[in-house]
């Protein structure tokens, strides 16, 4: 599923010229990935690719020379991707934590706005 996403997705890249008199530069870029899926019983590992494409064009000096160069770099770093299964505690947990924290924001914001009031009604 994950290398015929990868697979099928082609861009387009095309190599004539897009006006006359310009240099075209091509730059392909790699990077290999690992993708580890530990969610089922068994441990599934699926290598693949991604990569960018990026053009650009410049006048040509003299115009009646005209070049395309090309440039394709592999990633020397593997990007390591795992999924996991997080266990209903670590959950729970993180869940109490974004509560208390929406609780303490909210509390110091309700004491500021209180005392900007409690300071306009003494003057």
């Amino acid at each position: 599923m994950v290398e015929n996403y990868f697979a099928n997705n082609v861009v387009k890249f095309s190599f004539a010229p897009e006006s006359d008199h310009h240099n075209n530069y091509k730059f392909a870029v790699l990077v290999p990935h690992t993708f580890i899926d530990k969610t089922g019983s068994t441990t599934e590992t699926y290598e693949t690719y991604s990569y960018s494409f990026t053009q650009n064009s410049k006048k040509a000096d003299p115009p009646y020379f005209l070049q395309t160069y090309m440039s394709l770099e592999f990633s020397p770093v593997t990007m390591v991707i795992t999924m996991e299964n997080k266990p209903l505690a670590k959950f729970i947990i993180s869940l109490c934590a974004i509560v208390g924290g929406v609780f303490v924001v909210f509390g110091i914001l309700n004491s500021t706005v209180q005392s900007f009031k409690k300071n306009i009604r003494d003057d």
